[in-house]
């Protein structure tokens, strides 16, 4: 089967529509139906996607990380690359098949980018400064890791506690902890 870009923006829901900040409305959720046209095409799962992405997340890290200013440049490129992708595989994986953890690899690499995008910043700073901080000033690299975890702790909360309603009635773990009236 042939998807066209059409398709993708059809199979988009409205709450998904409504809730993409305006930079991923206005480039990057576009450009997602023609490269998720071009990928479903190419028969490319969604879980291809997303494990790619986990690679992008890796590749953006460590270039920031270094705080060399073209690899940095570099590592912004991937971010971007990571983003149209976090649309393409959903696109795929919503229109075309979900697969078995698929959310799990989607997840990951969002965790995995976020998590350590604000440490990889930090350490960016701390090798050549800014405004606020100086050069070496290590403060800055404990606010990029504080701003990771904070990040992931939301994200977890999210998950966890919002997403799954009855979460403290399950099992913690093989069934010897239970909650107690």
């Amino acid at each position: 089967m042939k998807y066209s870009p059409k398709f993708f923006y059809c199979s988009l829901p409205k709450w998904k529509r409504a809730k993409d900040p305006v930079f991923v409305k206005l480039i990057f959720r576009p450009l997602s139906y023609v490269v998720s046209s071009f990928f479903a095409s190419l028969q490319i799962s969604a879980n291809t996607i997303s494990y790619l992405n986990i690679l992008n997340a890796l590749i953006c890290i460590i270039l920031i990380g270094t705080g060399i200013f073209s690899y940095a440049i570099i590592g912004v490129v991937f971010a971007f690359i990571w983003l149209l992708f976090d649309c393409v595989d959903g696109n795929i994986a919503r229109s075309v098949k979900k697969q078995a953890y698929g959310e799990f690899a989607d997840a990951a690499s969002s965790y995995l980018l976020i998590g350590g995008l604000f440490s990889a910043l930090g350490i960016y700073c701390y090798k050549n400064g800014g405004i606020i901080f100086n050069i070496g000033d290590i403060n800055i690299v404990i606010l990029g890791v504080i701003a990771s975890a904070s990040d992931t702790m939301v994200r977890l909360y999210r998950n966890k506690f919002l997403l799954e309603p009855n979460f403290e009635n399950k099992n913690i773990s093989s069934g010897n902890h239970t909650k107690k009236n």
